[in-house]
């Protein structure tokens, strides 16, 4: 591997992402901090018509990513009451996730992520 490829800050990473909600209580604990310190230090100093819109575009961004974080990606759910073999016996191998045990629906992936089966939206 070369060096500006080890260097290079938007690659995507090896293994599985590790989220959890000690990196998001840090994340959000940074951005308040952040967000105090702008109030605080910048947002007195500038022009009230630079100002006025930096804090409603920050709320705006703020509830986007409250919205974002707490919507469903479209998860697929998972019977299981039904086995493998017999969802075999009814339906195509294309519509069957042999690692969620589960029928997918015609345009669905499975993450390695998340181990679950998600929709593809925008096909």
């Amino acid at each position: 591997m070369s060096c500006s490829k080890r260097l290079n800050p938007f690659r995507q990473p090896v293994g599985p992402v590790k989220n959890g909600y000690t990196r998001l209580m840090l994340y959000l604990l940074f951005s308040v901090f952040r967000a105090a310190v702008i109030s605080t230090i910048v947002l007195p100093r500038m022009a009230f018509f630079l100002a006025a819109p930096s804090v409603g575009l920050f709320f705006i961004a703020s509830v986007g990513f409250v919205v974002a974080s707490c919507k469903d990606p479209g998860f697929t759910r998972n019977d299981k009451k039904v086995d493998l073999a017999e969802f075999y016996e009814f339906y195509r191998s294309d519509y069957i996730c042999v690692y969620c045990e589960t029928r997918k629906p015609k345009y669905a992936r499975h993450c390695h992520y998340c181990k679950k089966c998600v929709k593809v939206i925008g096909i």
